[in-house]
């Protein structure tokens, strides 16, 4: 019996895991990089109003992580779920990290 089928499902599951781990990862750190701007904002303008501001915004951002954090977990969870006895590994791929945070930037080369 030919298994080649079911190893290129498990190899795009594979890379499918890692995708959605890393773009996971990226959105919790563009949450990162506006709270602290937020932060720093708040730190030159220290009155009663912006840490009013900062405050609700912390309450936000909490509960936006919570729930970025939920809703990739459930995708990977699915995927971990359907192949029950394989071992999917967390691998760290700076391209999706390089292409989400920065921007794709185009190359004139020959």
């Amino acid at each position: 019996m030919n298994n080649s089928f079911l190893e290129k499902q498990i190899n795009v599951a594979k890379d499918n895991f890692n995708y959605f781990f890393m773009k996971m990862i990226t959105k919790i750190i563009k949450l990162f990089i506006v709270f602290t701007c937020i932060l720093l904002i708040n730190q030159f303008f220290d009155t009663l109003f912006m840490n009013i501001i900062t405050l609700l915004f912390t309450l936000i951002f909490i509960f936006r992580v919570y729930k970025i954090i939920d809703e990739y977990t459930y995708i990977l969870n699915d995927i971990k779920n359907t192949f029950i006895d394989i071992e999917f590994p967390f691998i760290v791929d700076t391209n999706v990290i390089k292409n989400d945070l920065i921007g794709m930037v185009v190359k004139y080369e020959k």
